[in-house]
């Protein structure tokens, strides 16, 4: 089978759902997760996370490294990432 690569963002999500997510993607074997924070919904304007959400893509990054939400190649897991 070929390598997976899941994408989650941070648009309209809280850290709960996101933690859903990802330990959904855990129990499912998925290995690979490309963490983007997203656009802002059209006609939304500059984007603003919904309460309990991240504003940025590091932040989501280090709640699930805090959490160990991942095993533990988690740095090597979460590509693509960057900080404001």
């Amino acid at each position: 089978m070929a390598p997976v690569v899941s994408h989650l963002t941070c648009v309209g999500l809280t850290r709960d759902a996101i933690k859903s997510i990802l330990d959904t993607y855990v129990a499912s074997g998925i290995e690979n997760i490309l963490a983007l924070r997203g656009d802002p919904p059209q006609g939304q304007g500059p984007f603003e996370p919904v309460d309990g959400g991240f504003k940025y893509t590091f932040e989501m990054v280090e709640f699930t490294s805090k959490k160990a939400l991942l095993p533990p190649l988690a740095p090597a897991i979460l590509l693509n990432v960057t900080s404001p």
